[in-house]
């Protein structure tokens, strides 16, 4: 009997915010087609209006949609732009150029939001070039990525930073969290381990606390806990500061915390990353609630196909 073969769906043109005409395939294609050979069967993929918000695929015996759209070129575009976020977090974690930013801080505000809106500029300007075409419109990004967007436009505002510069460094993070599940699920696995209350009232020691839980959970990529970690450390000293720490506690405050938590289609998908511990949970433990709920029946499972 041939190989089954489950065909990934083609993503609608209309989910854009501009039209393209030439979607030029790139290496990162045949990068996704090795990485992920087969995957469970998909039966139907949903967007808005037919959902409340977001775009979902639904798989053959399995009880919850999946978020986003595997789309591969779309994470190539990210690809590059990640690297380049990494790489200025590790610049802002260098110790050894501490005394800089000391004597930045010594500016004064204002000529401290000319520097950072300078400095934004530049890493939109290549962000955007990669990521023009990829924007979807709104309504169709998950719940959690747009309330994170929504959470890091609020801080940015507050700080008093250019609205355009603020409004797409948060839209870049959102594209984030949309299309790369293995950050999606960790990070929405930290805001289900806090409360909103508990950042309000201790900011630093939270955050501390959420360094931590990355560390105890994450099991395969000591990579990814330094580029999850490094931002939430230099978070911890900017809130050292007032006025940092009044726009952070502003922008908890405005955010819908149950939007940024896991809802029950995002904690079994939790369930099946087998090297990180969501919700506190050992790999035996998950694969047990797993099989609990599919009541040991294998999920179908197919090759991919993306003709």
């Amino acid at each position: 009997m041939a190989e089954q073969q489950v065909v990934i769906p083609k993503i609608d043109p209309k989910v854009f915010r501009i039209p393209r005409v030439n979607r030029a395939v790139q290496d990162k294609v045949y990068e996704t087609l090795k990485e992920t050979p087969v995957m469970p069967i998909i039966t139907e993929a949903k967007g808005w209006p037919d959902i409340p918000q977001g775009i979902e695929l639904y798989y053959q015996n399995i009880p919850y949609p999946r978020k986003g759209f595997p789309d591969a070129e779309i994470i190539n575009a990210l690809h590059h732009i990640k690297k380049d976020t990494a790489l200025l977090m590790g610049l802002f974690a260098n110790k050894e150029l501490i005394p800089s930013f000391i004597v930045f801080n010594l500016l004064p505000y204002k000529w401290k939001i000319k520097v950072l809106n300078s400095f934004l500029y530049g890493f939109l300007r290549k962000a955007n070039s990669n990521l023009t075409f990829w924007y979807y419109l709104p309504q169709y990004y998950c719940v959690f990525a747009k309330e994170l967007q929504n959470l890091i436009r609020f801080f940015l505002l507050d700080l008093k930073l250019n609205w355009d510069y603020s409004d797409n460094v948060a839209l870049i993070f959102c594209m984030f969290m949309e299309h790369d599940d293995a950050f999606r699920i960790r990070v929405q696995d930290l805001f289900n381990s806090v409360t909103q209350e508990e950042l309000l009232k201790a900011p630093i020691r939270t955050l501390r606390k959420i360094a931590r839980l990355i560390k105890e959970r994450e099991k395969q990529w000591p990579s990814l806990v330094n580029r999850i970690t490094a931002p939430i450390n230099i978070l911890c000293v900017l809130l050292l500061i007032p006025r940092y720490r009044r726009a952070f506690k502003k922008a908890v405050r405005l955010a819908d915390w149950k939007k940024l938590q896991f809802d029950e289609g995002d904690k079994y998908w939790a369930k099946t990353w087998q090297f990180y511990d969501a919700e506190g949970k050992d790999f035996e433990t998950r694969n047990a609630e797993l099989n609990a709920i599919h009541k040991n029946m294998p999920i179908p499972m197919a090759k991919i196909n993306y003709n």
